[in-house]
């Protein structure tokens, strides 16, 4: 019934048995499937499925659901999709570039103040806040790659430039003249995104105009790519 009984003691009258516990079935084997996957159980209160692999990555975030219940109180989430993407890099201005333009602002408020300039500084405080804040927003640059466009995004997701591939007619890798800059900005032709350095991919869009996205990893961008842009 609960086990196999096997005789402990002699006594008195015969023998005691004591039932053994029969071991608990093993786990069954995780399927090999493409990455790894973690999931958190999303239960009454929303979890997220992460999966990672050697072709990409992915993240699905599951919304608040009563999921169904079966015996022994386990939740089960159906999971429709999961979109992977197929690149994704995060660059990183210098930090000395950013050092720099705080150190100078910071010493332009204290040169104020020591002259007794108050109104002065206090103009430069609230100008150094925003230049400071635009200059740490625009020292990071996210570029990714997925099945159906690329996106390119500072900060931490904004601003962003989403390109999906029927607005792209070639692309190619490409070098920015130094006086082109960096940031958002308007060269001959086109619009150019760029953190820092002189590298560049370059698309020829559909409706006639360029748009350049600067990285510091221009073949392994582009190898990204694959077919879905024809190189020209």
């Amino acid at each position: 019934m609960g086990g196999s009984i096997q005789p402990t003691t002699r006594a008195a009258g015969g023998f005691s048995a004591s039932p053994t516990p029969t071991p608990p079935p093993a786990e069954p084997p995780r399927s090999q499937g493409r990455g790894n996957q973690d999931c958190q159980s999303p239960g009454l209160s929303g979890g997220k499925l992460l999966l990672a692999g050697d072709e990409g990555y992915g993240a699905l975030a599951l919304p608040p659901t009563h999921s169904p219940v079966i015996g022994g109180g386990t939740d089960i989430a159906l999971i429709t999709s999961v979109r992977f993407m197929d690149y994704h890099h995060t660059q990183i201005g210098p930090v000395w570039f950013r050092f720099g333009v705080l150190v100078f602002l910071v010493a332009l408020v204290v040169i104020s103040a020591a002259l007794g300039q108050w109104t002065a500084a206090v103009i430069t405080a609230i100008v150094a806040i925003i230049v400071v804040t635009t200059v740490f927003v625009f020292s990071r640059f996210t570029v990714e790659v997925a099945d159906d466009w690329l996106k390119a995004s500072f900060g931490w997701g904004w601003p962003h430039r989403t390109v999906r591939w029927d607005e792209a007619r070639t692309v190619r890798i490409t070098r920015n003249r130094w006086w082109y800059g960096w940031g958002i900005r308007w060269f001959p032709g086109g619009t150019l995104w760029n953190v820092w350095g002189l590298d560049a991919l370059e698309f020829d869009l559909v409706k006639g105009r360029k748009l350049r996205i600067g990285t510091d990893e221009p073949e392994q961008l582009l190898a990204a790519l694959g077919s879905k842009v024809p190189s020209g």
